[in-house]
């Protein structure tokens, strides 16, 4: 059978993506001298993009994670003219998440009692986070 298989881990290192092209004998002796494209994009924007030979039949490509948000990437192994060839979808859980703080406005509560809070949400340079959340609240005690 002729053809591209295209598999990824993002497992072994928390800060890198590891993929792996594999290719039937028959496709790496017609497609061995041909160039190809990787794109990783989420988003909307491309994080990593390169041009490559494939030099084996199993082929390894390996790319920092650490400027990708966390959540959906795409990865697409193209043609040189861009036409898609296999694509996978891998989430990322990398540590660009929000920051919370919740701060009480009143300094005395009882049990049961409303009680006002200040919420900061920041993005991980501290900066504040515009968005619509929600809260839940659970007591610790029972």
């Amino acid at each position: 059978k002729d053809g591209f298989a295209l598999s990824v881990n993002n497992s072994t290192n928390a800060d890198s993506v590891n993929i792996h092209i594999t290719l039937s004998a028959a496709s790496f002796d017609t497609e061995k001298n041909n160039v190809f494209c990787l794109i990783v994009q989420a988003e909307g924007k491309v994080y990593y993009a390169s041009t490559f030979q494939l030099k084996n039949i199993s082929n390894k490509i390996s790319f920092s994670t650490r400027q990708c948000p966390a959540g959906i990437i795409q990865i697409v192994l193209c043609t040189a003219d861009g036409v898609p060839l296999n694509e996978r979808v891998v989430f990322l859980k990398n540590a660009d998440s929000l920051k919370i703080a919740a701060f009480p406005l009143t300094g005395q509560h009882q049990t049961r009692m409303s009680m006002p809070l200040s919420i900061q949400v920041s993005d991980p340079q501290g900066a504040p986070a515009q968005g619509n959340f929600s809260v839940a609240v659970a007591s610790q005690n029972g």
